[in-house]
C-alpha cells in the first residue's frame, strides 16, 4: 500500500493516506484504501482512526483519471468507490476521521462516512464539485442531509463554498474542533 497505511496501535487501527502534498484520491490511492479498510475488516479492533500524512487532508479527486474513460468505465470506477465508502460506513466499530488543512469533494465524502469528525481548528471543508457542473458522486449529499438536515446540506452542496471547522461543528457536522 504505497499511498495508504493501516497499523495497529494496541487495539486502535489507523488509517494514513499518504500522498503529498494534496492527497489527492488517485486510482492508486483509492485501490490502497480499499485494502486497508478490507484488512481492519478482518481485524478485531476496538475503533479506527482515519488520517492523513502533510498540511492538507485531500484536496479531492484527481480528475486526471476520468480523462477520456467511458461512461461504462466511469460507472465501474464509482461502483467500487461507493462500496469503498459503505465498508467504512458499516464497520462494527467507532470511526473516526481527524482532519487538518482542506477537506473537500471526496475527501469530504469519505470522512462523512466516519462516525465521529474531529477538525484542527485551521480546517476548511467543502463539497466542490458543482464548480465542476456535477454533485458528490459517492453519496455525501445524503450524509450530509443526514448531519445538517436537507437545506443546509443543499447549500453547502448547491454552492460549492468552503466552510471553517467552526462553522462546520455548529452545524453538526464536524463533532469536535481541536488546536491545530
Amino acid at each position: 500500500m504505497a499511498k495508504v497505511r493501516f497499523e495497529v496501535s494496541d487495539s486502535l487501527g489507523i488509517v494514513t493516506m499518504a500522498n503529498p502534498p494534496l492527497n489527492l484520491f488517485t486510482l492508486e490511492l483509492i485501490d490502497d484504501l480499499n485494502a486497508a479498510v478490507t484488512e481492519a475488516k478482518r481485524t478485531p479492533l476496538r475503533a479506527l482512526l482515519v488520517r492523513a500524512e502533510g498540511k492538507i487532508f485531500s484536496g479531492g479527486a484527481d480528475v486526471s483519471v476520468f480523462k477520456g474513460i467511458s461512461s461504462t468505465d466511469a460507472r465501474r470506477l464509482f461502483t467500487s468507490h461507493l462500496r469503498l465508502i459503505a465498508d467504512l460506513e458499516e464497520l462494527p466499530y467507532p470511526t473516526l476521521a481527524a482532519v487538518q488543512g482542506l477537506c473537500i469533494a471526496a475527501g469530504l465524502e469519505l470522512i462523512l462516512a466516519c462516525d465521529l469528525i474531529w477538525a484542527a481548528a485551521s480546517a476548511r471543508f467543502a463539497q466542490a464539485e458543482a464548480s465542476i457542473g456535477t454533485t458528490t458522486l459517492l453519496g455525501g449529499a445524503q450524509r450530509l442531509a443526514e448531519r445538517v438536515g436537507p437545506s443546509r446540506a443543499r447549500e453547502i452542496v448547491y454552492t460549492a463554498d468552503q466552510y471553517d471547522a467552526a462553522t462546520f461543528e455548529r452545524w453538526n457536522i464536524v463533532n469536535k474542533v481541536v488546536a491545530d
